[in-house]
């Protein structure tokens, strides 16, 4: 018989309770960080639905798919769950007069189950926090987030959920939501251990 974990280390601890299982259980989760949507009304395509070929044709690229550990954020049920990118995409028609540009993440129970993360993979990562993959500087207890790579037209890094504040992105297709400023704050100073 495998003896139960110590509750220091495990969802039985009292401050991790709120956690699924596949929150920490989770080896990886699929991504995909973004994608054009574009209309060439020169061309052609198959219309599904009227079962013919009309005018007009849409047209999608994608890049950054990925499967590393993705953001946390809380479920509509108040745990703390994986979240992914169910959308971030620029879409264009020759009709506007500009881009449209929508980022919305949705939670995500990916059965790639194996052993536990790491305390330092959700405690002292910008991913895990939903910000992207960049630097955090603790600041008086004040959190400062330096973005590795350009942001996007939200003011995002192309990987990001939200920001420190919430107050850029953060839309779910649930009634889901990132971590706000004062749980991340909480997050990346608790005190952590290493299981042995």
């Amino acid at each position: 018989r495998i003896p139960p974990p110590e509750p220091r280390h495990h969802a039985l601890d009292e401050d991790h309770q709120r956690l699924t299982c596949a929150t920490c259980h989770s080896q990886w989760a699929p991504q995909c960080l973004g994608c054009h949507m574009g209309y060439d009304a020169a061309s052609e395509q198959w219309d599904h639905v009227d079962r013919e070929v009309t005018a007009g044709r849409w047209q999608d690229k994608r890049w950054g798919v990925n499967n590393t550990l993705p953001a946390l954020g809380v479920n509509e049920s108040g745990r703390i769950e994986l979240f992914v990118p169910g959308m971030i995409m620029t879409v264009a028609h020759p009709a506007w007069d500009r881009d449209r540009f929508i980022r919305a993440f949705a939670p995500l129970s990916p059965h790639t189950t194996g052993k536990s993360r790491s305390c330092a993979s959700c405690h002292r990562s910008s991913e895990a926090l939903g910000l992207g993959t960049g630097r955090i500087e603790d600041n008086d207890d004040d959190l400062e987030f330096v973005p590795a790579g350009p942001r996007l037209h939200d003011g995002l890094p192309a990987d990001a959920w939200t920001n420190i504040g919430t107050s850029l992105g953060g839309r779910t297709s649930s009634k889901g939501r990132p971590f706000n400023k004062e749980e991340m704050q909480a997050i990346w100073n608790a005190d952590i251990a290493e299981p042995d």
